[in-house]
């Protein structure tokens, strides 16, 4: 598996999620969270796409926390535990794209 080298920064903490994530999920239809819960099983991702692309909201100026919200309301609990690993694996890796020191950073008001 390729990896990301950054002389500045530790990346042993990442490197250990994502080979988890790799043997319990992507292997295997397990989960990040819970090792004996099937939250990546075919059914469940499968019916997360239809729930989140075809059954996408657009032009009602809810947030991204909101539409998903709705589109999950009536999911069974390990397809919601399957969308919220897809959160945290999406965050890895934008963390690792983006970075702590690539961030924007709010400026104190002077004065």
């Amino acid at each position: 598996m390729a990896r990301f080298v950054d002389p500045g920064r530790s990346r042993e903490s990442i490197d250990s999620v994502v080979a988890l994530w790799k043997e319990r999920c992507l292997l295997g239809d397990g989960s990040l969270l819970f090792e004996e819960r099937p939250v990546w099983s075919l059914a469940n991702l499968q019916e997360f796409r239809e729930r989140f692309l075809t059954g996408a909201i657009f032009g009602t100026g809810e947030n991204f926390e909101e539409k998903l919200e709705k589109q999950l309301e009536d999911a069974s609990p390990d397809l919601r535990w399957l969308a919220a690993e897809l959160l945290i694996v999406h965050f890895l890796f934008a963390y690792v794209a983006i970075g702590p020191d690539r961030r924007p950073r709010a400026v104190p008001p002077e004065g």
